[in-house]
């Protein structure tokens, strides 16, 4: 029971988490015309908009996001996902009295296809690599793709987690 319990919260914190880089995600996207490549890094540079210049560092490890608009899918998938999840919590905390194990259930699929949104992401961008062998390293450090992809790699991790354990 402790252990369940537990995963809950796991559960909660990681939709949470969730939560706040869905906001992020489509703060950027609607602002995605003001994303740029720059030279230095935004860490050492004065900065009127932290959340794009941050996004914009990123764009040097995935310049899909500025030049090949398709990539914006996987965010805003990853988004209305994690909104729907919040929303049948709450649909069923204000409306219905659903079972927890028909609950985990649907949370389980949406977790799902969250990681296979995450695994598209992957494959696309080992495509775009393969297609566009020396545009690799032209905008960032071969360090700063360990980095990122380190990071990136989080939302298949943390929901293949939870799913074996809830």
């Amino acid at each position: 029971m402790f252990i369940k319990n537990y995963l809950i919260i796991c559960l909660i914190i990681w939709i949470c988490f969730n939560f706040i880089i869905s906001l992020y995600e489509i703060y950027v996207y609607k602002n995605r015309n003001k994303l740029k490549i720059q030279k230095d890094t935004w860490w050492f540079l004065p900065s009127s908009n932290y959340l794009l210049d941050s996004w914009s560092e990123y764009c040097k490890v995935d310049t899909r996001y500025i030049f090949k608009h398709y990539v914006w899918f996987f965010e805003l998938f990853n988004a209305f996902s994690t909104i729907f999840i919040i929303s049948i919590f709450l649909i069923d905390f204000l409306l219905f009295n659903i079972s927890n194990d028909t609950l985990l259930y649907i949370i389980k699929i949406i977790l799902i296809t969250q990681i296979i949104n995450c695994i598209g992401y992957f494959v696309s961008l080992i495509y775009e690599w393969i297609k566009n062998k020396n545009e690799i390293t032209r905008y960032a450090k071969w360090w700063m793709y360990l980095i990122y992809y380190a990071i990136s790699s989080i939302w298949i991790i943390v929901p293949v987690i939870l799913i074996m354990n809830l």
